[in-house]
């Protein structure tokens, strides 16, 4: 196990996907300036209770994802704008809200349960059929300028799996995310937005 910085947000970011960040409040600015000294990656948590910023630190999900930070943009009194990248899923074992003044987590990593070979083959083809006559729907309403590279979906059978719910604007149905985010089953994460998701509104 190891302490990794959090960034609770209303969000999740997934592996291998692009998160853009505004920093401008001073815990978040003194946090981001020491992965940048240090070299080290922070953890992006979906909150499950409190708020994103100005208020007393949120409570966080227990399973989260490292953001390592590819590019900055000072923006002049500490603040700035930030991209970075998902790494790997991790889960958190306990919290330390008193050292910092942002919340650090001991974690552990939570990587997939690899399915039976040829699974996530198939259900990929499945999610990329539903996810295509998805954006078809968006061409036909909207049209053609205001669909770009989601169209293009990525070769790897994984991968779409992390882009596909963010390009078609997803929400949970019911209101609850957890079950799919925090599943260990390559296979179920694969099925999750033909189960659990449903495009946003």
């Amino acid at each position: 196990m190891s302490d990794l910085p959090l960034f609770p947000l209303h969000t999740v970011l997934f592996p291998h996907t692009p998160i853009q960040l505004h920093i401008f409040e001073d815990r978040y600015q003194r946090m981001i300036e020491m992965c940048l000294q240090e070299k080290r990656p922070f953890g992006v948590v979906l909150i499950r209770r409190g708020a994103e910023a100005l208020g007393p630190l949120a409570e966080p999900c227990t399973v989260g994802c490292t953001a390592d930070i590819i590019v900055t943009q000072p923006l002049g009194g500490g603040s700035m704008n930030l991209v970075a990248l998902g790494g790997e899923r991790f889960h958190i074992r306990s919290l330390d809200t008193q050292s910092h003044p942002y919340l650090t987590g001991r974690i552990e990593p939570y990587p997939w349960r690899m399915p039976v070979p040829g699974t996530l083959a198939r259900r990929s083809e499945v999610l990329r059929s539903q996810v295509h006559r998805y954006l078809d729907f968006l061409v036909s309403q909207r049209g053609s300028d205001t669909i770009t590279d989601a169209q293009k979906l990525p070769d790897d059978e994984l991968i779409p799996h992390y882009h596909d719910p963010e390009a078609i604007n997803i929400v949970v149905v019911g209101g609850e995310t957890s079950p799919v985010w925090k599943t260990t089953d390559y296979a179920c994460w694969g099925m999750a937005p033909v189960d659990y998701w449903r495009p946003g509104a």
